[in-house]
C-alpha cells in the first residue's frame, strides 16, 4: 500500500460526521483504523506523518468518542520515533492537545504519559 494510501484510508475511516451522528460500525470503523495509526505513520515516513497525519488527528480528535480518544492518547504516546525523534516531539502537541481537556480522567492521564 502507498503512503497515499494508507492516509487515504485513515481519512475515510475517522470521516467528518462528527459526534453524536456516527453509528456503531464507524465507531469501530475509527478504532481500527485508530489502531492503524503506527502503520500509516510508518507508510508516511516521519516528514509526512508530521506535516500531513498528525494536523488530521488534531482536527478529528475534539469529536472523538471517549474510547476512540483514549485508544489514540496511547498511540499518540508511543510516536516520538514516528515523527522523527526527540528533536520533533513537539509536533505531538497539536492532537494530544485537546485530550488535556477532555471529560474523561483516563483520557486525560493517557495524554499525559
Amino acid at each position: 500500500m502507498s503512503p497515499d494510501d494508507a492516509l487515504t484510508l485513515y481519512r475515510e475511516a475517522m470521516g467528518d460526521t462528527g459526534g453524536e451522528n456516527r453509528d456503531m460500525e464507524d465507531r469501530v470503523e475509527r478504532l481500527r483504523a485508530s489502531r492503524a495509526l503506527a502503520d500509516v505513520a510508518a507508510a508516511l515516513g516521519p516528514e509526512a506523518t508530521r506535516a500531513r497525519l498528525l494536523p488530521l488527528c488534531a482536527q478529528y480528535m475534539p469529536a472523538e468518542e471517549e474510547e476512540v480518544q483514549l485508544l489514540l492518547a496511547g498511540v499518540l504516546g508511543d510516536f516520538v520515533p514516528a515523527v522523527g525523534g526527540p528533536e520533533h516531539a513537539h509536533v505531538l502537541i497539536a492532537p494530544l492537545k485537546p485530550l488535556l481537556g477532555a471529560e474523561e480522567t483516563l483520557v486525560r492521564k493517557k495524554a499525559t504519559l
